[in-house]
């Protein structure tokens, strides 16, 4: 069993017992993006909500959206993570979610 699998349950309950904890909402999230993108989005935003300056966080809620359904619901947390995040931290990110804000913009 993969730790995914075996952290999905775990996490679930935790966010059970305390609905205001924003690492384990975002740790959910990891654990379900390969089996359950959908319930991954739902708990980043909600963690996104708890822990709103976790530039990790915005970068993977962003990268997913913009891969999804509904790619315009990405730009928001991809704007706010190309202003906000440390440029000598996530240079490289900055950059590539900049490309990824481009080709969303182009799209509209």
């Amino acid at each position: 069993m993969s730790w995914p699998s075996a952290a999905a349950p775990l996490l679930k309950r935790a966010t059970a017992i305390d609905p205001s904890y924003g690492e384990a909402w975002q740790a959910l999230g990891a654990a379900l993006i390969d089996s359950d993108a959908r319930g991954a989005i739902d708990a980043w935003r909600r963690a996104e909500r708890l822990v709103p300056g976790d530039y990790d966080l915005l970068f993977n809620l962003g990268m997913v959206l913009a891969d999804g359904d509904a790619p315009a619901d990405a730009l928001p947390y991809l704007q706010r993570f190309v202003r906000d995040a440390p440029r000598e931290r996530y240079a490289r990110d900055i950059a590539r979610v900049r490309a990824t804000i481009d080709r969303l913009e182009r799209r509209r």
